[in-house]
């Protein structure tokens, strides 16, 4: 589970992760701010393609485990609110972008002194509060907070009903602006090569498998290849949400179909972790199975079903790959999904509804 992201080499055959830094998100397993991130080796699962491998990175295995239960005492208990209509419109200020961030949404921004960034994360939880008439602000993150890279190799990640500097309580969404402010060494992490993607004698990224070799895959290489630290920050979240679009695509007709998605796909996959904890009660017994272990304790009957099973395993695919790691990561695609206005399949939603997933 998680809110963040992971630079990890994709593999279309085998996922591998080759380093902790992903594009989704991770959360924090600590009740007090800020956390320390704690690895888990991936293990090779069956993916997309035969044989094919290609080198982009995008966090198959979140870093962390999400802080269970710390705010499951509200579940079913916060008050119901009159959603009103909010009008968007980008600060010309980061204190414009934090006024309005306070008295609009609740939420408080602490080190986080960025115009793009405040815009973007005020323009998502707008979007959400308008569109999602069941979400309330207490699913919300109540502190927005830079995370040092020695803390968290993330761009995003999130921590639930924590306490930041000992006298705020409330969700946590950390950014790590370290990604975005080197962007360049953050893309260089995140493509690999193989059988897919590899180096030309000039040192750029070709495409040499012809089922990959699509105006999108190709666009996406091109702008790989000439990305620069002077990209506008959607421009940067764009890159990042096309690369895992790839990845979470399939093959139609011998040709790689990515599964589009939007930039704020990230943010909305744990937004759904954080309104399925108000929701299920065996929320916890439906982690990853590396999660378990981490903790030292037995894998869910639960989760051993999810991934045991092959006609659940089967539907959980048709959302993306990283969906099949676990009951939770399924709810958090779908509802991303979800909030993103998607018609799911009927098998889709009614593992949706098996698990508690929550309403959009």
């Amino acid at each position: 589970m998680s809110v963040g992201t992971n630079i990890q080499t994709i593999n279309l055959n085998n996922i591998q992760p080759k380093m902790q830094t992903n594009f989704r998100s991770q959360s924090s397993p600590v009740k007090d701010y800020p956390p320390d991130t704690v690895e888990i080796n991936g293990k090779k699962k069956t993916g997309m393609s035969n044989g094919a491998k290609v080198g982009i990175g995008l966090g198959i295995l979140g870093a962390a485990a999400l802080a269970i239960g710390l705010i499951a005492k509200g579940r079913g208990s916060q008050a119901k609110e009159v959603v009103k209509h909010i009008d968007f419109k980008e600060a010309k200020t980061f204190e414009e972008a934090k006024k309005y961030a306070k008295d609009k949404l609740g939420v408080i921004y602490y080190d986080v002194n960025d115009l793009e960034m405040a815009n973007f994360i005020n323009e998502w939880l707008t979007t959400i509060h308008n569109k999602c008439k069941s979400i309330d602000k207490t699913s919300y993150p109540k502190i927005i907070a830079n995370m040092k890279e020695k803390q968290i190799t993330a761009p995003f990640c999130m921590t639930s009903s924590a306490k930041y500097n000992k006298n705020i309580e409330g969700h946590i969404l950390g950014v790590n602006m370290s990604t975005f402010n080197n962007f360049d060494k953050f893309i260089e992490e995140a493509i690999g090569t193989g059988s897919v993607i590899s180096k030309n004698k000039n040192g750029k990224y070709i495409i040499i498998d012809d089922a990959y070799k699509t105006d999108f895959i190709t666009n996406v290489i091109e702008r790989v290849n000439n990305y620069s630290n002077n990209l506008s920050l959607k421009n940067k979240l764009k890159l990042m949400s096309d690369m895992k679009s790839i990845q979470d695509g399939k093959m139609v007709n011998g040709k790689w179909k990515e599964k589009p998605i939007s930039i704020y796909q990230t943010l909305n996959h744990e937004l759904g972790h954080l309104r399925h904890q108000y929701l299920a009660k065996d929320y916890e017994l439906m982690k990853k199975a590396d999660e378990f272990i981490l903790q030292g304790k037995p894998v869910s009957d639960i989760t051993k079903e999810f991934l045991n099973t092959p006609t659940i395993q089967e539907t959980a695919g048709k959302v993306s790959v990283y969906a099949q790691e676990s009951p939770l990561e399924f709810v958090a695609e779908t509802f991303a999904d979800l909030i993103e206005g998607k018609i799911l399949p009927d098998d889709v939603m009614a593992l949706y509804k098996k698990y508690n997933g929550p309403m959009v």
